[in-house]
C-alpha cells in the first residue's frame, strides 16, 4: 500500500461531500477518487495498522482502501479509495424503488456471503447498516471499510459480543430490505414492537426480537423464508407504511428528482383547472 501526501492545499482544490450524519470523518472527492481524512480523536496508529492489512484483501462487494493518506510529517491521516458516482446508498434505493421478492432474497444472501468473507479473514466490520451499502442496479458494495478491525480475541465473552453485534445488524439489515423500506428501527416504540410479535409466528418472533432488541446469535439465512411477501406486507400496514404512498413518492422522485420542479409543475396544472 502507497502514501500519499496531502496538504491543506490539497484539500482547498478537493469538492468536499456533505454527508448527513457522518462524524468521524471529513469525506472529499478528487479526479473520482475518494478520500476520507480522519478525525483527530481516532486512534490512528491501531487504523493505520488494520488499513495496511486490509491491502491484502479483495471482494466484489468490498471497497477497500487503496492507500494510506498521510500529512506534511508523514503522520497517517486518512484513507484514499474508489469514489462510486453512479451509485445510490441502500437506505435511499429503499424508499424509492419497489424490488422485487427475488432480488431481495438475493442480495440478503450476498450480503450474508460477504459477512461469511469477513469472518473468514478474522476482519470484524460492525457498521452493516443500509447506508454503508451503496447500490447500482444487481450490482451493491459495502463502504467504510477503514473503520473494520481485524480481531484476534483470546477471551470467548468478547468473541460472542461481536459475534453478536453482527449477527443483529445483518438481521436488521435483512428485514429492512425485505420490507422494502429503510425502516428506523429506533423510531418503533414497545407497543409497535408487541403488535409485531403478536402478528408473529415463533421462527418470525426470533426475527423480530433481534431487530428490535436483544436476543440469542441467530443466521438470518435460516429464516428468511418466514419473512415471506404476506408477512412483510402484514408488517407494514402493522407499522402504518402506506404501500400506496410510497409507490406513488418513488414515481414521483424517478421521474422528478427536484421537489421544486414538481411543485411548480403542480401549481402550473392546478392553474389551468381554473379555466376549464
Amino acid at each position: 500500500m502507497n502514501s500519499i501526501l496531502v496538504t491543506q492545499n490539497d484539500l482547498n482544490k478537493f469538492q468536499k461531500l456533505d454527508l448527513k450524519n457522518h462524524f468521524e470523518s471529513d469525506v472529499y472527492v478528487y479526479n473520482n477518487r475518494l478520500y476520507k481524512i480522519l478525525n483527530p480523536s481516532d486512534n490512528y496508529i491501531k487504523r493505520e495498522h488494520n488499513v495496511e492489512k486490509m491491502s491484502e484483501l479483495s471482494h466484489p462487494h468490498c471497497v477497500f482502501p487503496s492507500n494510506k493518506l498521510v500529512n506534511e510529517q508523514f503522520k497517517f491521516i486518512g484513507v484514499e479509495e474508489e469514489y462510486l458516482s453512479d451509485y445510490t446508498t441502500l437506505s435511499k434505493y429503499l424508499n424509492r424503488h419497489i424490488i422485487s421478492y427475488d432480488k431481495r432474497l438475493l442480495l440478503v444472501d450476498e450480503l450474508c456471503k460477504t459477512g461469511d468473507f469477513f469472518n473468514s479473514v478474522d476482519l470484524s466490520y460492525l457498521d452493516f447498516h443500509s447506508g454503508n451499502v451503496l447500490i447500482n442496479n444487481d450490482d451493491f458494495k459495502i463502504i467504510d471499510l477503514d473503520s473494520a478491525e481485524f480481531y484476534n480475541f483470546n477471551s470467548s465473552v468478547f468473541e460472542y459480543i461481536r459475534k453478536d453485534m453482527i449477527s443483529k445488524n445483518l438481521t436488521t439489515l435483512a428485514f429492512q430490505i425485505m420490507l422494502n423500506y429503510n425502516l428506523n428501527i429506533y423510531a418503533i416504540d414497545r407497543d409497535n414492537v408487541d403488535k409485531l410479535l403478536y402478528i408473529s409466528n415463533k421462527k418470525q418472533k426470533e426475527v423480530v426480537a433481534k431487530v428490535f432488541g436483544n436476543s440469542d446469535l441467530i443466521d438470518i439465512r435460516d429464516y428468511i423464508d418466514y419473512l415471506d411477501e404476506d408477512y412483510m406486507q402484514t408488517v407494514r400496514r402493522t407499522l402504518k407504511i402506506r404501500d400506496g404512498k410510497n409507490r406513488i413518492n418513488r414515481w414521483l422522485l424517478w421521474y422528478f428528482p427536484k421537489r421544486w420542479f414538481l411543485w411548480i409543475r403542480i401549481k402550473k396544472i392546478s392553474w389551468w383547472w381554473i379555466f376549464l
